[in-house]
């Protein structure tokens, strides 16, 4: 998929509806895509990695401590918590079906906050937002 392509995908996130076109032009030129197979853990609670997923296709179910706590579908970011506040992974992420994503490395996430801090402010500001949506807390507008 070409740059172009991904960006056109991102737009279709909600999780980077308030993105600037100079962050959704930096997220395109970095993420990258993998897919996974049914069954396929995408994300393991304890590991310590900082990987963020972003669902293109497919469904995964989402557990803590082994309880299931829901299920996910497109257009819904993974990890994004590990991504920024670090620390072991506090769930396990495995795929339903066949699932294809766009990862953001923690690498570029963390070169993104030196080189471009304005990008970093705006993805770090709607990834926050994202998580307060979807554990029903109010917005942060912290930068």
């Amino acid at each position: 998929m070409s740059p172009s392509d991904r960006r056109h995908q991102l737009t279709k996130m909600p999780v980077f509806l308030g993105v600037n076109e100079a962050g959704l032009d930096w997220l395109a030129d970095r993420v990258t895509e993998r897919d996974f197979a049914p069954g396929d853990v995408i994300i393991r609670q304890g590991d310590v990695d900082r990987d963020c997923f972003f669902l293109i296709d497919g469904m995964v179910a989402v557990e803590i401590d082994g309880e299931d706590v829901g299920s996910f579908g497109p257009l819904d970011p993974e990890g994004e918590l590990a991504l920024l506040y670090g620390g072991p992974r506090r769930a396990t992420v495995t795929a339903l079906g066949p699932c294809r994503t766009f990862v953001l490395s923690a690498e570029d996430y963390d070169v993104a906050a030196k080189a471009s801090p304005e990008v970093f402010s705006t993805i770090g500001k709607a990834l926050r937002t994202s998580l307060a949506r979807r554990f029903g807390h109010p917005s942060s507008n912290e930068g």
